[in-house]
């Protein structure tokens, strides 16, 4: 912008933009009271009207009959002698278990970790047991 402007010339760049703010002011007056009557609409049929701006999207969680310690617990069950983590998750999937997990092995492993005082590791078959 050149510093040689004169005072008419940034009067009329205010007054450009005083008027391009009404204008903005008085679109989005209007586009409101357009959104009122939608929600009324909504309403109306029986529909939820959200407070804020964009909707939520729900996280589809999967519904497991029991937990994920408990499905650890009945594999290994029926593995007296201790069984590898690969498998361990594998069969957990086998039996109905639901899971979004990337990695499930590394989710079985923390539910085991924080277990320790009721599932045994041996360190070398790098297996797992109930205690």
């Amino acid at each position: 912008m050149p510093k040689d402007l004169t005072v008419a010339q940034l009067e009329r760049m205010l007054e450009k933009k005083r008027v391009r703010l009404e204008n903005l002011v008085q679109r989005r007056a209007k586009l409101q009271k357009q959104l009122a009557k939608l929600e009324v609409s909504i309403v109306s049929i029986g529909g939820a009207v959200r407070e804020g701006g964009k909707p939520r999207r729900g996280r589809k969680r999967p519904k497991n009959t029991k937990t994920l310690f408990e499905a650890v617990s009945e594999v290994l069950s029926h593995n007296k002698k201790g069984i590898p983590i690969k498998e361990l998750a594998a069969k957990i999937l086998e039996g109905g278990y639901k899971t979004r997990s990337a990695n499930f092995e590394n989710t079985v492993y923390q539910i085991i970790y924080n277990n320790r005082d009721k599932v045994a590791h041996d360190a070398k078959t790098k297996t797992y047991r109930l205690k």
